[in-house]
C-alpha cells in the first residue's frame, strides 16, 4: 500500500507528465518512443497503474525535455497548461 505522501507524489508526477506531453504536442506513442519505452508502459505511467521507478522518471524527463525534478514539482503543471 502506498503512503499518502507517496500517492500524492505519483499523482503530481503523472499529472505533470501528461501536461508536458500535451503541451509539447506529443502522443503517448511518440513520447514513449523518445523515452525508449513501450507505449503501453507510458500509458500505464500516465494512468498511474504502476509506480514509476527512478529510471522511468529520468527517461520521461529526457523525452519531454525537462529536468527530472520538474516532474515532481506541484507547480510544473501550471507552467505547461494547454488552453
Amino acid at each position: 500500500m502506498k503512503s499518502k505522501v507517496g500517492q500524492e507524489l505519483v499523482t503530481i508526477f503523472t499529472d505533470n507528465v501528461k501536461a508536458i506531453r500535451e503541451y509539447r504536442g506529443l502522443t503517448q506513442r511518440a513520447a514513449a518512443k523518445l523515452a525508449g519505452m513501450h507505449h503501453v508502459r507510458w500509458c500505464e505511467m500516465e494512468k498511474s497503474t504502476k509506480t514509476p521507478y527512478t529510471k522511468t522518471l529520468v527517461k520521461a524527463a529526457i523525452a519531454l525535455s525537462v529536468e527530472p525534478y520538474e516532474l515532481l514539482d506541484p507547480k510544473t503543471k501550471e507552467r505547461f497548461r494547454v488552453d
